[in-house]
């Protein structure tokens, strides 16, 4: 394939490769800002002056001042580490029986979990809990009664609690909420923070995804967890190969 010179400067030529490189370690949001023949034309004059000063430097005795070798080596040293790490990360693989099989093994870790919505009462003694279940039965707006006697912060929003799943709520008050049927007030339930009237407002039931669903999702984090492998298998073997103290 034909390297193009796109400009010279005295014997030197600049090519088509030497930009495509240049483009290549640019940051992919620095680089959208030259797109098209104009972009195009600025990232050259700017990969020319990068050659001017260096071939000024070698020209000069820049190049054997002693802060420029210390720094040009740590240089050398990080970009040689960088490229071993890409070279490392880059053999990493995930084949689909992969993808298939730590789908299998975390199956019920994806897609939603049981859920319900919940408004509350919350009062000190068990005798006014029941006579607000009393008003309730009979009729009386659920809300306005949380608002007017619940000590809860949600009292101001009616008691609603919004959503929550298994395990976010005291023992005594998830079970009594997971039981209800939609719509239902329960009787007081007693927590360490006092007595409770329950209203079920809805429920949600686990929605396990599917393996189509979600599977170019679970290869890229297949694949960012073989990749951390990779690279720590090679940090600890590098350390033990070289006796690290």
């Amino acid at each position: 394939m034909e390297n193009k010179v796109l400009a010279t400067i005295g014997d030197i030529n600049i090519t088509e490769k030497d930009l495509d490189y240049m483009k290549k370690n640019m940051d992919r949001r620095v680089l959208s800002q030259f797109s098209g023949e104009q972009g195009e034309y600025y990232l050259l004059q700017e990969l020319i002056n990068q050659k001017l000063m260096a071939i000024d430097a070698k020209a000069t005795d820049l190049l054997n001042n002693d802060e420029f070798k210390f720094e040009f080596e740590s240089m050398k040293d990080n970009f040689i580490s960088q490229y071993v790490i890409k070279t490392v990360l880059e053999s990493v693989t995930v084949t689909d029986e992969e993808v298939r099989d730590f789908f299998e093994t975390n199956k019920n870790a994806f897609g939603e979990s049981e859920a319900v919505s919940a408004s509350h009462i919350l009062v000190g003694d068990l005798s006014k809990a029941e006579s607000l279940y009393e008003k309730i039965q009979n009729g009386e707006d659920f809300a306005t009664l949380a608002k007017e006697n619940s000590t809860c912060p949600s009292s101001a929003n009616g008691g609603d609690l919004g959503y929550f799943g298994r395990g976010q709520m005291v023992k005594e008050f998830e079970d009594m909420a997971f039981s209800l049927d939609i719509g239902a007030v329960s009787k007081p339930v007693k927590t360490q923070f006092g007595y409770h009237l329950i209203l079920l407002n809805d429920k949600k039931a686990d929605k396990p995804k599917s393996f189509e669903d979600i599977k170019d999702e679970l290869r890229e984090s297949l694949f960012a967890k073989k990749q951390q492998e990779a690279y720590v298998a090679k940090i600890n073997s590098l350390r033990e190969k070289y006796g690290v103290k």
